[in-house]
């Protein structure tokens, strides 16, 4: 009975998993992708982890008609990359987030919303409750890693 104290005393559901913050610190400041797929909210969320970086500097691009507005994001994205001393400042503490490229969203019957084309997506990584590695709808393993 004591035990059983002691692990629930040690399990605490409002930590972030210390794993997937190494796999987000794994891609930070590379191209390099890894294909995973996550519970969250109830919802399964597959997509590609990717750097803050390059999240970022994706979702610049899409309002590249709105200038200002695209510079504020861009600049968000040069914090995922190494500064002069190699730092590299969105990642002094622990990550907080995760960032997916071509995320799609599964239904409880198995159907992608969207159906064709993946988007971005960023959550933050004490809402996820469960993740395996591989993305939905893939048949080869060697399409899930990439760098």
């Amino acid at each position: 009975m004591e035990e059983d104290k002691e692990i629930t005393k040690s399990v605490r559901l409002d930590e972030k998993d210390w794993f997937l913050q190494s796999l987000v610190r794994t891609v930070t400041g590379t191209d390099h992708r890894i294909g995973m797929t996550f519970l969250t909210g109830g919802l399964l969320v597959s997509g590609y982890v990717v750097s803050g970086h390059k999240y970022f500097e994706a979702i610049a691009k899409l309002y590249s008609s709105k200038e200002e507005v695209q510079q504020s994001i861009a600049n968000l994205a040069e914090g995922y990359l190494p500064n002069e001393s190699g730092e590299i400042l969105a990642m002094q503490d622990l990550p907080a987030f995760i960032h997916l490229q071509d995320a799609k969203y599964y239904n409880t019957f198995g159907q992608p919303i969207p159906g064709k084309e993946g988007v971005w997506w960023r959550g933050t990584l004490l809402n996820i409750n469960g993740y395996n590695f591989g993305v939905l709808g893939f048949p080869s393993r060697d399409d899930q890693v990439e760098q």
